[in-house]
């Protein structure tokens, strides 16, 4: 393209020169009107020789806008393609926004309960879904470390959560204990649902498993 750029120039300049010599080598003025006008018309000839060759070829004007081709010959990214790269870049960006804000609020929820309640929670996790352009929380799950409690709760006028030992018949204790760790599901569950203004539904509490 430029060794092509740089003989066009060379042509041009050169037929600005042979003008210029014509031009001296005339014996009186009285051709000067003539041997202008022709060797002008040499010159817009010249400077318009691109344009002329790229008609010369005939080029699809559609193909060019759609990005088949171009007049270098090399294939063009087709505006589709395009399009579908800026929609899966969006995507990614989205798909970030939503883990993040997820991470957060599970980090808050946690710092709530932390707060709120004498025992120590092992995991949460906060599910986004978008409705309507918006997000909105889903589920939250939230996994409470059985049989550990935080020594020095943040809000000391808070009671504890304090174990309930119910004894009736011959219920067996593992019974016994999964009635008070459903209770304190949900305490927590309620609280939470008021916090975030969520359903009760929407709110998951387990405990982990002893080792074992």
């Amino acid at each position: 393209m430029i060794e092509w750029l740089g003989d066009w120039l060379k042509q041009v300049i050169l037929l600005i020169l042979i003008a210029a010599f014509i031009d001296l080598l005339l014996p009186n003025h009285s051709l000067d009107r003539y041997v202008k006008l022709v060797m002008g018309l040499l010159i817009i000839m010249a400077i318009l020789s691109p344009i002329f060759h790229l008609l010369s070829k005939d080029l699809d004007l559609s193909r060019i806008a759609f990005g088949t081709m171009n007049p270098t010959g090399k294939g063009m990214e087709p505006i589709s393609q395009i399009r579908e790269d800026s929609a899966k870049v969006k995507h990614s960006q989205t798909e970030q926004i939503r883990d993040r804000s997820e991470q957060a609020m599970a980090q808050e929820i946690k710092d709530q309960i932390n707060r709120h309640f004498h025992i120590t929670v092992a995991d949460a996790d906060v599910t986004l879904a978008q409705k309507e352009n918006q997000w909105e929380i889903r589920q939250v799950r939230i996994l409470l470390e059985e049989g550990k409690a935080d020594e020095n709760p943040a809000n000391p006028a808070m009671k504890p959560i304090e174990p309930v030992h119910i004894q009736v018949g011959d219920e067996s204790p593992q019974r016994a204990k999964n009635d008070e760790q459903q209770r304190i599901g949900e305490r927590i569950s309620r609280f939470i649902a008021d916090s975030w203004d969520l359903a009760p539904d929407q709110i998951i509490v387990t405990f982990t498993q002893p080792d074992g």
